[in-house]
């Protein structure tokens, strides 16, 4: 069965903000056990301890830059906290790392928010550049198939209140199958933002077996992740 996404592009910011509460309906055990599940993955990285905070709402802080990642997302749990820099620079490279596995434990879905201390002269451009080289680099068959998010300006309190961002969206033949990679960079307050998305098939069409109205709904949820992690996100990095 094939489900076709009709908008090519994600033009629903003010849903995607709205949303970003949406823990804010679970209840008071629920949010208890998502903060509970999301503090042993962050005391698991022994690296994270001064760079990661779990927040009572389970919602994963990093301290040297402020970013907020989400405690979850409807479609991905919160996988790993991760962190790259040396103590000489304590929590200058990290990663918010989730994902989503099927049935038998291969992994379906693959979604990174990466925050790195700005290197002195870097503009959007040249950040932009850097982490597309690391996507061709990791993947040298990937084919740009255009923009990963194209967010419209709706005015005062929408995609006119967020950073400036670059994205692209790639197709790789992968020997597990078609994947899309998704990049999107941003600079906000003297931090870098990137987030690399990674799911099978193709943007605008989803493939599913008969009866799997769950994996629908998750792979669109795959399909809007990268521009409902930007909005949410964006914001908070720099505070």
């Amino acid at each position: 069965m094939s489900v076709r996404l009709v908008a090519a592009s994600v033009l629903v910011v003010a849903t995607l903000t709205a949303s970003a509460n949406a823990d804010n309906h679970l209840s008071p055990e629920q949010i208890a056990a998502l903060k509970a599940h999301n503090e042993a993955i962050v005391a698991a990285e022994p690296k994270a301890a001064g760079v990661f905070e779990v927040q009572n709402d389970g919602s994963i802080r990093h301290i040297q830059s402020g970013m907020i990642c989400p405690a979850s997302f409807p479609n991905v749990s919160f996988w790993h906290a991760e962190v790259f820099s040396d103590d000489n620079h304590k929590g200058e490279d990290v990663g918010c790392d989730y994902g989503r596995n099927d049935k038998n434990g291969t992994w379906v879905e693959k979604f990174t928010i990466f925050a790195v201390k700005s290197a002195p002269g870097t503009t959007l451009d040249s950040a932009f550049e850097t982490y597309r080289g690391q996507v061709i680099q990791t993947f040298p068959n990937a084919v740009s198939i255009g923009v990963a998010i194209k967010l419209e300006d709706k005015g005062a309190g929408s995609s006119s209140a967020l950073p400036k961002c670059r994205s692209e969206a790639f197709s790789v033949d992968r020997d597990v199958g078609q994947t899309t990679e998704e990049l999107i960079v941003s600079i906000q307050g003297g931090w870098d933002l990137e987030i690399r998305n990674s799911y099978f098939g193709k943007p605008n069409n989803i493939v599913v077996n008969k009866g799997e109205d769950d994996a629908a709904v998750k792979a669109v949820g795959d399909r809007i992740i990268s521009a409902f992690a930007f909005v949410s996100v964006s914001p908070t990095l720099g505070k």
